[in-house]
């Protein structure tokens, strides 16, 4: 997926509600006895670690926590300008899950009292774009030797510094008054060029276009401008897949080399997956897409085209797996191509067709495709990617086909609200069960604060979801 900071916005509303109740008084204090020094030294340690509790490291809304900056002991403070790339979230009293710009990485932990140790994580380490701190923060958390907590501030102190976070509140985009304020706030919090806002409810419609389609051109938002969805394309190619199996074409849990046969031959694990395990991203495939962005900062690979064949060609040649089959759960956009690959194979049809048909007409999203090349001057909005440094640059020129059934597919605020409607109802599917699927989250979580269905993924600390 590409991550792009011009974005599209298909809602449906709920009211969060937060308020709070009478504290109850003070029961009245029973005198006791003045503690020795030694009971007061343990009951001072008690007290430090009986408030590093799980629930005080989780974050005051359970959102973890987000780097600020680093305060050395020698030397200039470092101050993060995109501090969202790199953030902790500690998931039990051993594991913590680290976001480090292209990493996401479980590290163990060790937390005695106020001592903490953090020890190197087993995953595979990716080398970011030029610019990032990834390993600097991932070595500097091996370093740490205590842990203190304040109000939404946590700080970690090394041998040689300090890390200081603020605590993620998830909901904080959220507590508004109106859908307008919600957009208002959200482009500011992202620093996102433009967007569009669409909310459908009883009450009504609310659609409004903010900001800019082109930081370049200074071009003005319109309600039916057309965005790159990115990995909203994946629910597609699943709806696509569950739609087959409904039809008695294949079995979700057929092996991925009854239809691509070659293909499964050349990839690690490749006779032990299943479709099921592509549409869930379980099946432990190496992902083809944040290194192939990266590469693309440096020397613009993503203009050029590419088939899908060439896209495993990538994961092949450069790729270890990170698990076998139904063995854990990972993002991966390589799932998406290859079950964009035995769609076609198992139908004889291009995805294109096949979405434009299966999908988009019947739910008439006129302004929706699959981008198959460059996009044509004024078919999209510009997207706009956030480099380690903060800077945004331009991806419009980058070439539709790198993302296919796994990132490919444009559309408008207009035409995803339908597409959101006809999910929630049901509309796609002759069979109950189909819709069931896309939304089951109880298998493996593909992170620790997203669990994924068919396609489709719910973050735990998602207020809408």
């Amino acid at each position: 997926m590409v991550i792009k900071h011009t974005l599209s916005w298909i809602v449906v509303a709920g009211l969060l509600l937060t308020g709070c109740a009478p504290l109850p008084s003070a029961p009245s204090a029973t005198p006791t006895a003045a503690p020795t020094a030694e009971a007061a030294e343990n009951a001072r340690g008690d007290a430090m670690a009986a408030a590093i509790d799980l629930a005080a490291l989780k974050g005051p809304s359970e959102g973890g926590w987000i780097w600020q900056s680093y305060t050395p002991a020698d030397g200039e403070p470092l101050v993060l300008d995109a501090s969202v790339s790199y953030a902790l979230n500690f998931l039990d009293e051993s594991s913590l899950f680290v976001t480090s710009d292209c990493n996401f990485l479980t590290f163990p932990y060790v937390l005695d009292g106020a001592q903490l140790t953090i020890e190197p994580s087993p995953g595979e380490i990716n080398q970011c774009a030029e610019g990032s701190h990834s390993e600097q923060f991932m070595a500097l958390l091996q370093q740490a030797v205590s842990l203190a907590l304040a109000e939404n501030e946590l700080t970690i102190t090394t041998a040689q510094g300090a890390l200081h976070f603020a605590a993620f509140d998830p909901l904080a985009n959220f507590r508004v008054d109106s859908w307008d304020e919600a957009a208002q706030k959200f482009l500011a919090a992202c620093d996102a060029p433009g967007a569009v806002l669409l909310v459908d409810s009883p009450e009504g419609r609310f659609l409004q276009a903010y900001g800019l389609a082109s930081l370049e051109d200074k071009t003005p938002m319109q309600v039916d401008d057309r965005f790159e969805i990115g990995s909203n394309s994946k629910s597609f190619t699943a709806v696509l897949a569950l739609q087959l199996q409904e039809e008695g074409v294949w079995s979700l849990d057929d092996p991925l080399r009854q239809w691509l046969p070659d293909v499964a031959a050349r990839i690690p694990h490749g006779d032990a997956i299943t479709l099921r395990h592509l549409a869930s991203n379980t099946s432990g495939v190496w992902d083809y897409a944040n290194p192939l962005i990266g590469s693309s900062i440096e020397n613009n690979t993503l203009e050029q085209g590419y088939t899908p064949q060439e896209l495993i060609d990538y994961v092949v040649a450069n790729g270890a797996p990170d698990f076998a089959p139904g063995q854990g759960g990972a993002y991966s956009s390589t799932n998406f191509v290859l079950l964009g690959m035995a769609i076609e194979a198992a139908t004889g049809q291009s995805l294109a067709d096949l979405y434009q048909r299966k999908i988009f007409a019947p739910l008439a999203m006129v302004d929706s495709a699959l981008l198959a090349g460059v996009p044509a001057a004024g078919q999209i909005v510009d997207g706009y990617y956030m480099q380690p440094s903060g800077a945004l640059m331009n991806t419009t020129q980058w070439n539709g086909s790198q993302g296919w059934a796994a990132g490919g597919i444009i559309s408008t605020a207009a035409d995803m609200a339908a597409y959101a409607k006809a999910l929630d109802s049901g509309q796609l599917f002759h069979d109950p069960d189909s819709s069931a699927a896309l939304i089951d989250f109880g298998g493996q979580p593909i992170l620790p604060f997203l669990a994924y269905g068919l396609g489709i993924g719910k973050f735990s600390d998602d207020p809408l979801a």
